[in-house]
């Protein structure tokens, strides 16, 4: 196990030293050109989700970049691509604080959220990650419009997700914490009381053992 454990490292890195090399000698107009960007982009996530190194949120932003300028309007992983460029502009923005990152990050999900109708799987998935990055943004300039539209994204996410998807119970605790961030600073009665009501809903539909049940008891 130990030695897995530090192999792993040199995998990622030589996946993706072999996947910027196969990157660059690649014409744009190559079939195999977008996937082989969609891979690299996955790697380079990896890594910095496990190192934090901040060279690979910024190829990874780069990356996603190359891939969405070369990915047709109407392609049906247009709008992934835009969704997993705006979470990685978050990504960025938690670690080095920017406000500019979140601006982008924000549009970038908004227009992956207009490019999906609401019939399709993705689009709570979209709305989720434009709701995250709205309630990122509150938390840094506390401006209320952001709020607002936070606990929009993420309600109607969760109208569109049903009750037995794995996701739901952590959608409905996202949106009892934004409820409660709200009440705290508008002081209106009825968004303590969306709060409690979501949190409850969110523990009912989480089974018991589940690692985050605690944690979700203690913010009820």
């Amino acid at each position: 196990l130990e030695l897995e454990e530090f192999k792993i490292p040199e995998d990622i890195d030589r996946s993706i030293e072999n996947l910027c090399t196969a990157v660059s000698v690649m014409p744009d107009g190559h079939p195999n050109k977008l996937s082989r960007l969609d891979s690299l982009g996955s790697s380079l996530r990896e890594r910095f989700e496990r190192l934090g190194e901040v060279r690979d949120i910024e190829k990874l932003i780069e990356t996603l970049g190359k891939s969405i300028s070369l990915t047709p309007d109407g392609h049906p992983d247009k709008a992934d691509r835009l969704n997993s460029l705006g979470n990685s502009l978050r990504m960025r923005f938690e670690r080095l604080g920017d406000v500019g990152d979140i601006h982008k990050s924000i549009e970038t999900l908004r227009k992956a959220v207009s490019l999906t109708s609401d019939d399709h799987p993705k689009k709570p998935i979209n709305l989720n990650s434009l709701g995250m990055s709205l309630m990122r943004r509150f938390e840094r300039l506390g401006e209320a419009k952001d709020i607002d539209a936070s606990i929009e994204a993420l309600g109607k996410a969760i109208s569109l997700t049903p009750d037995d998807n794995p996701k739901q119970s952590g959608r409905l605790q996202n949106l009892g914490n934004l409820f409660m961030m709200r009440f705290q600073r508008l002081g209106k009665t009825e968004d303590i009381d969306e709060s409690i009501e979501m949190l409850r809903k969110a523990i009912l539909l989480t089974p018991d053992g589940h690692p985050n049940k605690p944690g979700w008891h203690n913010n009820l």
